[in-house]
């Protein structure tokens, strides 16, 4: 199976969402996802771009995963992290920082 496929399959997994689901976010059919599954064909350049839309996450990103690699260092790790969390989950993440960032200032 093409390393593309399985990148796809494991966001898909991660984040919960089932081809059908993928297929309509993506603005296309679900035969055409079901198609890339089963014949092992690639989805275009345009629609992995959308598929990183979809999960939040750069193209860079989605072909870094296809390494598999151990991150190497700590932001690595967090990036991973980050990448599997919800739309929701990431922006309460985004408050907290915010907020560590204001009680930082008022010390100053």
């Amino acid at each position: 199976m093409n390393q593309i496929l399985n990148r796809i399959d494991e966001l898909r997994s991660q984040r919960g969402v089932s081809q059908n689901e993928l297929a309509r976010l993506l603005g296309v059919s679900a035969n055409a996802v079901y198609h890339w599954r089963k014949t092992g064909a690639l989805p275009t350049l345009a629609n992995i771009e959308k598929i990183c839309e979809v999960f939040g996450i750069t193209v860079e990103q989605f072909f870094h995963g296809l390494d598999n690699e151990v991150p190497s260092s700590q932001d690595e790790r967090f990036l991973n992290e980050w990448r599997s969390l919800s739309n929701e989950e990431k922006v309460a993440v985004v408050n907290v920082i915010k907020a560590f960032r204001a009680i930082k200032e008022a010390e100053q």
